[in-house]
């Protein structure tokens, strides 16, 4: 009976005929189309969720769509889950978070020429500046980002779009002051795009916070996340997760 319990203990729980669907975007390296094969996705997000996925024994889709749609798709159902949320009590009606958290940090990306100079160290010191501060559609970068901008004075100085690709050219262009942005992320966005020398990190930190894998409660029992959680410790644990990030940091 030990032995028997012990092997039930190692054994990654199953879920039938079990299919999940997971939004993703051009967001590299935790997602993106491969150049060599555009139909197939792949980046850390993605090989993480497939490694995980696939320990479980439940089949994986793929379904592209900007972030502000594919929250209101997990509200209701129509996708199972998302990469890269961070909690905000608003979400946590409708979504199953994860525990394990993946944490890059969040970064205000200036101007080059602006960065040395750059007179604030918080946020909130942007505040009833004339700062064009780029922000995606939607997003939550951090606590303090949340309560912010629903005040008057911080609100305004928002430019809010959907596609941050945009966001980089409209900074390189002077049509706004600074982007929020994880810091990997747009380390990697601004290479591609041939703006490294125009666009840079600054000492802004916006958060610290790790993001998480959220499940729709729609369509997915706290169980099946329960499980999603001891399997992606376990990559975490086994040194593969690591392995991953760094494939796509080369």
């Amino acid at each position: 009976m030990i032995i028997s319990a012990f092997l039930m203990l190692q054994v990654p729980a199953t879920f039938g005929a079990c299919s999940k669907l997971m939004r993703w975007n051009d967001d590299p390296p935790y997602s993106f189309s491969s150049p060599d094969n555009p139909g197939k996705v792949q980046g850390i997000s993605v090989e993480t969720a497939k490694k995980v996925f696939q320990q479980m024994e439940c089949e994986l889709r793929f379904i592209k769509m900007p972030w502000a749609r594919g929250l209101q798709e997990l509200r209701v159902g129509r996708i199972d889950l998302i990469s890269g949320a961070y909690k905000t009590a608003e979400r946590e009606v409708y979504a199953n978070y994860s525990q394990v958290g993946l944490s890059s940090p969040n970064i205000l990306f200036v101007r080059t020429k602006d960065a040395a100079t750059l007179p604030w160290t918080r946020l909130e010191q942007l505040s009833g500046t004339k700062f064009r501060l780029g922000v995606q559609i939607n997003v939550s970068y951090s606590s303090e980002f949340d309560r912010l901008k629903s005040t008057p004075d911080f609100f305004k100085i928002m430019v809010p779009q959907s596609d941050r690709e945009v966001l980089w050219k409209m900074l390189a262009l002077n049509r706004i002051d600074g982007v929020i942005a994880d810091e990997v992320t747009g380390i990697l966005e601004i290479k591609q795009l041939g703006l490294a020398k125009e666009i840079k990190a600054s000492s802004l930190v916006v958060s610290q916070k790790p993001a998480y894998f959220a499940f729709s409660k729609q369509t997915t029992m706290s169980e099946f996340v329960a499980e999603f959680d001891r399997q992606l410790q376990q990559l975490i644990d086994d040194g593969e997760y690591q392995a991953i990030v760094e494939h796509y940091l080369k």
